[in-house]
Protein backbone atom coordinates (compact mmCIF):
# COMPACT_ATOMS: atom_id res chain seq x y z
CA UNK A 1 0.00 0.00 0.00
CA UNK A 2 2.48 2.02 0.58
CA UNK A 3 4.49 1.98 -2.68
CA UNK A 4 1.12 2.77 -4.19
CA UNK A 5 0.70 5.94 -1.65
CA UNK A 6 4.29 6.94 -2.86
CA UNK A 7 3.59 6.10 -6.29
CA UNK A 8 0.54 8.48 -6.15
CA UNK A 9 2.52 11.05 -5.03
CA UNK A 10 5.59 11.03 -7.57
CA UNK A 11 2.78 11.11 -10.19
CA UNK A 12 0.87 13.40 -8.64
CA UNK A 13 4.17 16.29 -8.37
CA UNK A 14 4.87 15.57 -12.17
CA UNK A 15 1.76 16.13 -12.73
CA UNK A 16 2.14 19.60 -11.08
CA UNK A 17 5.16 20.67 -12.37
CA UNK A 18 3.86 20.28 -16.31
CA UNK A 19 2.98 23.42 -16.11
CA UNK A 20 5.30 25.53 -15.20
CA UNK A 21 8.62 23.24 -16.84
CA UNK A 22 11.46 24.96 -18.46
CA UNK A 23 14.32 22.98 -20.32
CA UNK A 24 16.69 25.28 -18.62
CA UNK A 25 15.52 24.44 -15.33
CA UNK A 26 16.12 20.81 -15.91
CA UNK A 27 19.16 18.56 -14.47
CA UNK A 28 21.59 17.14 -16.95
CA UNK A 29 23.29 13.94 -16.01
CA UNK A 30 26.46 15.30 -17.48
CA UNK A 31 26.45 19.16 -16.99
CA UNK A 32 29.32 19.46 -20.04
CA UNK A 33 26.73 17.67 -22.42
CA UNK A 34 24.01 20.41 -22.14
CA UNK A 35 25.06 22.90 -24.92
CA UNK A 36 24.53 19.15 -27.09
CA UNK A 37 21.02 18.79 -25.69
CA UNK A 38 19.95 22.14 -26.52
CA UNK A 39 21.14 22.08 -29.89
CA UNK A 40 19.09 18.62 -30.74
CA UNK A 41 16.37 20.39 -29.29
CA UNK A 42 16.76 23.42 -31.43
CA UNK A 43 17.27 21.44 -34.36
CA UNK A 44 13.82 19.01 -33.53
CA UNK A 45 11.77 22.00 -33.53
CA UNK A 46 13.20 23.76 -36.90
CA UNK A 47 13.33 19.84 -38.06
CA UNK A 48 9.62 19.44 -37.17
CA UNK A 49 8.28 23.08 -38.12
CA UNK A 50 7.68 23.96 -35.03
CA UNK A 51 9.85 27.47 -35.43
CA UNK A 52 11.63 28.94 -38.75
CA UNK A 53 14.37 28.08 -39.94
CA UNK A 54 16.33 30.86 -38.89
CA UNK A 55 15.15 31.15 -35.24
CA UNK A 56 17.69 31.35 -32.75
CA UNK A 57 18.14 28.68 -29.57
CA UNK A 58 15.93 30.58 -27.25
CA UNK A 59 13.13 30.49 -29.47
CA UNK A 60 13.59 27.49 -29.87
CA UNK A 61 13.80 26.21 -26.54
CA UNK A 62 10.97 28.22 -25.57
CA UNK A 63 8.76 26.88 -28.10
CA UNK A 64 9.72 23.50 -26.80
CA UNK A 65 8.77 24.37 -23.12
CA UNK A 66 5.51 25.43 -24.76
CA UNK A 67 4.98 22.27 -26.68
CA UNK A 68 6.09 19.86 -23.51
CA UNK A 69 3.12 22.12 -21.24
CA UNK A 70 1.04 21.81 -23.74
CA UNK A 71 1.26 18.43 -25.13
CA UNK A 72 2.72 16.06 -22.34
CA UNK A 73 0.18 17.80 -19.66
CA UNK A 74 -2.66 16.16 -21.83
CA UNK A 75 -0.58 13.02 -22.01
CA UNK A 76 -0.12 12.57 -18.62
CA UNK A 77 -4.15 13.42 -17.88
CA UNK A 78 -5.04 10.49 -20.73
CA UNK A 79 -2.20 7.97 -19.82
CA UNK A 80 -3.23 8.05 -15.65
CA UNK A 81 -6.41 9.86 -15.72
CA UNK A 82 -7.71 10.95 -11.83
CA UNK A 83 -7.33 8.02 -10.27
CA UNK A 84 -4.90 4.98 -9.80
CA UNK A 85 -6.73 2.15 -10.39
CA UNK A 86 -10.04 1.03 -12.48
CA UNK A 87 -13.73 0.30 -11.40
CA UNK A 88 -12.86 -3.82 -11.09
CA UNK A 89 -9.27 -2.87 -9.25
CA UNK A 90 -11.80 -1.10 -6.44
CA UNK A 91 -14.10 -3.74 -6.37
CA UNK A 92 -11.44 -6.52 -5.61
CA UNK A 93 -9.69 -4.32 -3.32
CA UNK A 94 -12.45 -4.10 -1.76
CA UNK A 95 -13.57 -7.33 -1.45
CA UNK A 96 -10.57 -8.44 -0.34
CA UNK A 97 -10.42 -6.58 2.61
CA UNK A 98 -13.52 -6.90 3.56
CA UNK A 99 -12.96 -10.72 3.84
CA UNK A 100 -10.34 -10.43 5.69
CA UNK A 101 -11.93 -8.39 8.08
CA UNK A 102 -14.18 -10.55 8.52
CA UNK A 103 -11.92 -13.12 8.96
CA UNK A 104 -10.70 -11.37 11.67
CA UNK A 105 -13.57 -10.62 13.28
CA UNK A 106 -14.75 -13.99 13.58
CA UNK A 107 -12.17 -16.23 12.83
CA UNK A 108 -9.95 -15.25 15.87
CA UNK A 109 -12.15 -12.62 18.21
CA UNK A 110 -15.61 -15.15 18.38
CA UNK A 111 -13.30 -18.57 19.14
CA UNK A 112 -14.85 -20.71 15.84
CA UNK A 113 -13.29 -23.93 15.46
CA UNK A 114 -9.95 -24.35 13.70
CA UNK A 115 -11.97 -25.77 10.28
CA UNK A 116 -13.95 -22.66 10.09
CA UNK A 117 -11.09 -20.59 10.48
CA UNK A 118 -9.12 -22.68 8.04
CA UNK A 119 -12.23 -22.39 5.22
CA UNK A 120 -12.24 -18.82 5.64
CA UNK A 121 -8.52 -18.28 5.30
CA UNK A 122 -8.74 -20.47 2.56
CA UNK A 123 -11.61 -18.58 0.83
CA UNK A 124 -9.71 -15.27 1.69
CA UNK A 125 -6.18 -16.98 -0.26
CA UNK A 126 -8.69 -17.69 -3.01
CA UNK A 127 -8.96 -14.68 -4.11
CA UNK A 128 -5.82 -13.31 -5.08
CA UNK A 129 -4.26 -16.67 -6.37
CA UNK A 130 -7.78 -18.15 -8.60
CA UNK A 131 -10.18 -15.17 -9.11
CA UNK A 132 -7.90 -11.79 -9.14
CA UNK A 133 -6.13 -13.37 -12.50
CA UNK A 134 -9.49 -14.21 -14.20
CA UNK A 135 -10.80 -10.33 -13.58
CA UNK A 136 -7.61 -8.73 -14.56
Amino acid sequence: MLVLRRWARDRDAMHARLPTFNVQNCSCFCESERPVVYSNITALMKAAGKVPKHSTDSDALRTFDCLVRSTLSQAFASAFGLSNFGYKHYVMLGFFANKVSVFDIWGFTQGLPSTTALRWALSVLAWPIAVWPRIF
